[in-house]
Formats: structure tokens, sequence, C-alpha cells
């Protein structure tokens, strides 16, 4: 019974309550990411890892998974780590970002202060993401 109901309410908290008896098979992508985060979060994790969450997604479900990452974050206080090449998402729900190349972290800090970084690979990434958007990406090359 405990167990039954730790279910339905992660995934009431997920918003796709009624799913319990269905197989993975019978869910959308979107849908078997949001099962996944409430299947960690009924441990109660301290840290959760999210890798490539938006992979494979569309845009507004990636904006969902985007949104549904800081509520975990801003609810349960769980610090919730992403590795992602989605930019305008990891820019829209992170406190802190590192950018990684040749295998090192080459940039870190607020979302604003990466931003600012010069590191010649970062910048592509940036302007190319935010090209559509007007927002200040740093010092003009």
């Amino acid at each position: 019974r405990k167990m039954r109901a730790i279910v339905k309410e992660k995934l009431e908290w997920i918003e796709l309550e009624g799913i319990e008896q269905k197989y993975p098979s019978e869910l959308s992508g979107g849908m078997r990411k949001r099962v996944g985060v409430a299947r960690t979060l009924a441990i109660e994790p301290d840290i959760l890892l999210f890798d490539e969450p938006t992979t494979g997604l569309d845009p507004v479900l990636s904006e969902n998974i985007n949104s549904l990452i800081k509520r975990v974050n801003d609810e349960f206080k769980i610090t919730c780590m992403v590795i992602s090449h989605d930019i305008k998402g990891t820019f829209a729900i992170s406190d802190q970002i590192a950018f990684l190349a040749d295998g090192a972290i080459q940039a870190a800090g607020t979302p604003a202060q990466v931003a600012r970084a010069e590191h010649p690979i970062l910048r592509k990434f940036l302007e190319n993401s935010f090209a559509d958007l007007k927002i200040d990406c740093g010092p003009e090359e």
C-alpha cells in the first residue's frame, strides 16, 4: 500500500495521474522521461543527474522537461545536474553552468558570467543558440 501511495503521489506531481497500469511502450517519449523523474523522486535523492534530458523531443516537450527539472530543484530542494547540448534550455533553468570542451571546464559561473566568457567554441554555441534573441552574449569578436 505504501509503495502504491508513493507511486500515485509522484505520478500526480508530474501530472500523469492514472497511468499506473500502462507499460512503458504505451507512453510517449516525453511521458517516459517524466515517469523516469517520478521514479527517481520516489527514493528521495539529494542529487539528480539528467543526461541529455531533452534529446529527441520537440521544442514544446523540451520546454516541459526543462520546467520539470526546475520544479524538482525549486520544490524538492534537490540539486539537479544537467548534461546537455540544449543551450537555450540550459541557460533558462540553471543557477550555475560549466562549459566543457577538450576534456576540461573552459568556463563556469552564473549564466550571465558564462554568456560573457570568451572561449571560441562557447562563443559559437552561444551565437548559434541565441542568434534569434536579443540577449547580451558578451563582447563582439
